[in-house]
């Protein structure tokens, strides 16, 4: 064209917004000799519908002049992901504090009994990483990440601590040793990413990387009760609301993720969705047996999988 005008390069960035090239739609962005309130509103309503409202927020930040227009949008696709962040928390609250049954009876017989402690010492690991990852200069826009799982940490801590106060010499020992192991980690982990990599990308791909593993394993840790549900026939060690909490905070923060574009995010909750949707399938199937075989003790008296009562369920997983 030998000449341009402002309508004709709001209608290319437009055209190119609609037709999901963020990536181009910003050159062209980029290049315009002015801009308005529709040139901006574009590019921010562009990325939010792609999910990436980290590009979407750079863009807002930039406005000389932001109209309702633009804080509706902004505000529009925030919203989304602070729901889901916050449902995230809750669900996640309640799986932290699904152990306390566990630890009352540990403190009323002043014993850990056949408890093991690791899966709680596994978690705070866990806690930990997800932590940091969630920190601002690790990821952006992920504090809720970091909200709950600090919490987490808080909580699962005094678990740890109840645990080497009743635990026998042995277990303590034990326990203690892998205290040292995990915590060792972490801060290997927290070192290299805050004094080592000085890029975000790196931070993140390092941190994220290290926290995804841990999700995964601790919403793998149900696998051990689903198989005593399958054997039988028998849903007394697998609660029905341990299992939909653990589906509802995998969606929760599988959805938290896709909208940040977050694989750190996704991968391990896309796990904790498809396994949580596993136990309330098992559910469905076994809820109305009787499950009289759950109750026959093995050759050490104890009930199948060394559940020795129906206080000691496998330790639930974490969000993240």
């Amino acid at each position: 064209m030998p000449e341009r005008n402002l309508v004709t390069w709001n209608s290319v960035v437009s055209g190119l917004v609609k037709g999901g090239n963020m990536e181009l739609a910003n050159k062209v962005f980029q290049r315009m000799p002015e801009r308005n309130s529709v040139s901006w509103n574009a590019m921010i309503s562009g990325y939010i519908k792609l999910g990436d409202l980290k590009s979407a927020k750079a863009i807002f930040d930039e406005m000389p002049e932001r109209s309702v227009v633009s804080w509706t949008t902004m505000v529009s696709g925030d919203a989304l992901h602070l729901t889901f962040g916050i449902i995230g928390n809750a669900t996640g609250l309640f799986l932290f504090l699904s152990p306390t049954v566990t630890f009352k009876r540990i403190i009323a017989k002043r014993s850990t009994e056949q408890f093991s402690g690791v899966p709680y010492v596994m978690t705070l690991l866990n806690c930990l990483l997800a932590a940091w990852y969630g920190l601002p200069f690790i990821t952006t826009n992920n504090y809720l990440v970091s909200a709950v799982n600090g919490v987490g940490i808080l909580i699962e801590s005094v678990y740890v601590v109840i645990f080497l106060i009743f635990a026998p010499k042995k277990e303590k020992a034990k326990i203690l040793g892998l205290l040292v192991c995990i915590l060792a980690l972490f801060s290997a982990v927290a070192s290299v990413s805050f004094l080592a990599l000085h890029k975000e990308k790196q931070r993140k791909l390092v941190c994220g990387f290290a926290s995804s593993i841990f999700s995964i394993i601790m919403y793998a840790s149900p696998l051990s009760v689903m198989r005593v549900v399958i054997k039988t026939k028998s849903v007394e060690y697998m609660p029905f609301l341990l299992s939909f909490f653990v589906f509802l905070c995998g969606c929760c923060w599988l959805v938290y993720g896709l909208i940040g574009k977050d694989i750190f995010l996704i991968v391990p909750n896309g796990f904790g969705t498809v396994l949580g949707a596993m136990q309330l399938i098992l559910y469905a199937i076994y809820c109305r047996n009787e499950g009289e075989e759950a109750k026959k003790p093995t050759k050490d008296g104890s009930l199948e999988m060394g559940l020795s009562d129906p206080y000691q369920l496998p330790k639930q997983p974490n969000c993240s």
